[in-house]
């Protein structure tokens, strides 16, 4: 009955899951009937406990590898060179370096001047030359709308209030939010990649959420003499966190390529005269920066925004804030070579922590005119990913988690359409047993 109850909550609204679960079992007496604040009490209470044992696990992990498990670095008697190994990760062989010159020399020689590859950038040298000794992980965070805290008194100009927390995270490693917009339930959420298999993790924050993939790379052994790359929006919480739980080991953090084009586009509109007399200038001046950026050559692109002419510019300070953007992520080496990378069929994006973005959270808690307490959001969220990562049936056994990779999402019932759906397949139950 359970198994029914959270994945009825996870596929539909608590109403309908409520509806059928009646209908089905034949209860309809209203002193027979589930009643749907006992169906809520029971995901809630499932998926806090699913937050709890991650967490508890999380501690022992880092506590066995010799790790401080509140501030997440390793003890100064811990040895380091038995997690990560004593070899360079992006060593490569002769014939690996002349095979990216090649193809380097390729893209050059169909470029401006101004648009090419540079000679020996960072960019270029960090390029895994081994996909089967690469970890791929991917942080991204997704809200959902948050119910009021505490109602005004009617009749009162009082506002909602919202406080801070030990759930938001520690201070020095939490977004800080708008104070002009709503609050948000914010979900951290971590896909990790290694060869063909997959795991995904939530978390109600960043730091926590960290902290749980720092744990499943020791236990799994996936940092020794590996390639860790990480793929991220660029998110100030993500970019905090990442330096400070992972400064022990060699890495790249990688700036998606959707979000750093979004975030030019934004600002060249902003900064850029409008209208329709100087529409053609807007798209040569954005498909320019693109270009340049596409090769990784972020000073080249730097300089093109300062020359541009004053006709061109509507507001300095805007086209400024880029060309800031844009220096901060160079001294941080997260904007890479895309082009090289494109032709070397390596990712350039975040796509799978999107994807699992929209399976945990999105899919199912950005309804309209929905609004979710805390606890019921991320309990929610919780109990998603037990079912895509197959451990709802040992969890249910004995509170464990397997924290197996593993190559396709757990199925999950959807009562009202009487289908398993896993990843936008759905299966017809009537078909599997006949």
């Amino acid at each position: 009955m359970t198994s029914y109850i959270e994945q009825g909550m996870i596929m539909n609204s608590g109403r309908i899951t409520n509806g059928l679960l009646n209908t089905l079992l034949h209860r309809d007496q209203p002193f027979e009937e589930i009643k749907l604040r006992t169906m809520t009490d029971i995901v809630e209470t499932n998926g806090t406990q699913y937050l709890e044992a991650q967490n508890k696990w999380a501690d022992n992990v880092l506590k066995a590898n010799g790790w401080d498990s509140q501030t997440v670095m390793p003890l100064p008697e811990t040895d380091l060179s038995k997690i990560v190994g004593t070899a360079t990760p992006w060593n490569r062989t002769e014939e690996e370096n002349k095979k990216i010159d090649e193809i380097v020399n390729q893209i050059n020689s169909k470029r401006s001047e101004d648009a090419r590859i540079p000679e020996g950038a960072e960019n270029v040298l960090k390029v895994e030359p081994d996909q089967s000794k690469v970890v791929e992980v991917s942080l991204d965070g997704v809200s959902s709308k948050r119910q009021k805290d505490s109602r005004p008194k009617s009749g009162s100009d009082e506002t909602p209030s919202y406080t801070h927390d030990d759930n938001d995270g520690p201070a020095d490693y939490t977004r800080a939010p708008d104070p002009k917009k709503r609050p948000k339930v914010e979900t951290a959420v971590a896909h990790i990649k290694v060869g063909n298999k997959k795991y995904v993790l939530s978390a109600r924050n960043m730091f926590m959420l960290c902290k749980l993939v720092l744990a499943f790379l020791l236990e799994k052994n996936l940092l020794l003499n590996r390639s860790l790359i990480i793929y991220s929006d660029g998110g100030i919480d993500i970019r905090k966190c990442v330096d400070s739980i992972f400064s022990f080991c060699p890495k790249v953090v990688l700036l998606d390529w959707f979000h750093l084009r979004k975030h030019c586009y934004e600002s060249l509109s902003m900064g850029l005269k409008g209208g329709k007399a100087n529409r053609n200038m807007q798209y040569e001046v954005r498909r320019h920066l693109f270009h340049i950026l596409w090769a990784g050559n972020v000073d080249s692109a730097i300089h093109y925004l300062e020359s541009l002419d004053s006709d061109k510019v509507k507001n300095r300070g805007a086209i400024n804030g880029l060309v800031e953007y844009l220096r901060k992520n160079k001294e941080r080496g997260v904007i890479a070579c895309y082009a090289l990378r494109s032709r070397l069929n390596l990712r350039i994006s975040s796509n799978p922590v999107e994807k699992a973005n929209d399976l945990l959270v999105s899919s199912r808690q950005k309804g309209k005119c929905m609004s979710w307490s805390r606890d019921g959001s991320w309990a929610l969220a919780a109990l998603t990913c037990m079912y895509l990562n197959n451990e709802a049936a040992l969890f249910h056994a004995n509170c464990n988690i397997m924290h197996n990779l593993y190559t396709e999402y757990g199925r999950v019932f959807d009562m009202k359409s009487r289908r398993l759906k896993n990843n936008h397949t759905n299966i017809d139950t009537e078909k599997l047993a006949g």
